[in-house]
């Protein structure tokens, strides 16, 4: 068979249309799983360095934030949250959890 023959025409188009479909259908799943927060990028690796520089034991032996520059502008945050607990089990929270997960924050010490 030729490669300009009718036959391999049609198969480079039936596999052109499987490709872009696959892509768009990858792309509408990926959108609503963002968008229904299941995949969501919660906090950046900078974020974390700050707050783990951040967290000290106060007098009274709890976990405390200090308020560094990067601690005061991820609090302008409308939804900046946190819940950190340590190997003592002392816990520290900051904002509201969101309702996706509580059934996480009963395991925080495994993960």
């Amino acid at each position: 068979m030729k490669s300009s023959s009718l036959g391999w025409r049609l198969i480079r188009r039936v596999v052109l249309i499987h490709v872009v479909l696959a892509a768009l259908m990858t792309a509408v799943v990926l959108t609503g799983l963002a968008i229904s927060g299941i995949v969501v990028d919660e906090a950046s690796a900078e974020q974390i360095v700050a707050i783990e520089k951040a967290i000290h034991v106060d007098a009274n032996g709890r976990l405390a934030l200090r308020e560094t520059r990067a601690v005061a502008a991820m609090k302008a945050t409308r939804d900046f949250w946190f819940v950190l607990r340590d190997a003592d089990g002392r816990e520290l929270r900051h904002g509201v959890l969101p309702a996706e997960y509580p059934a996480l924050e009963a395991r925080i010490g495994e993960l």
